[in-house]
C-alpha cells in the first residue's frame, strides 16, 4: 500500500495552477517555431530539434529507454510522429 502525504496533493495543485497561468498560445508558438526549424534543418540540428519536440510533446520514443546523445545521427522519435504533430502548426 502506498501512502500519500498531504504535501503531495498541495504540490500538484500548485504546479497545475502555475501551468494554467501560461497562455496556450505561448506554448503553441514555441512548438510552431520548433516545427519550422525542424522542417528546414538537417543533420544533427534536425535530430536535436526532433528530440526537443518529442520530449516537450510527450511523443513515444522509438526505443523505450533511449536517452539523447550529443551529435546523434538519429532521433529518439519517429519522423512521421514529428511530421504529424507539425502539420497542426
Amino acid at each position: 500500500m502506498v501512502s500519500v502525504t498531504p504535501a503531495a496533493p498541495a504540490a500538484w495543485l500548485l504546479s497545475a495552477s502555475l501551468l494554467a497561468l501560461i497562455p496556450l498560445s505561448a506554448l503553441a508558438g514555441d512548438t510552431r517555431r520548433d516545427c519550422q526549424a525542424w522542417a528546414s534543418a538537417s543533420g544533427a540540428a534536425k535530430v536535436s530539434i526532433a528530440n526537443r519536440i518529442g520530449s516537450e510533446e510527450l511523443l513515444t520514443k522509438t526505443h523505450k529507454l533511449a536517452e539523447p546523445q550529443p551529435g546523434a545521427s538519429e532521433s529518439l522519435y519517429s519522423s512521421s510522429d514529428i511530421q504529424r504533430l507539425c502539420r497542426r502548426y
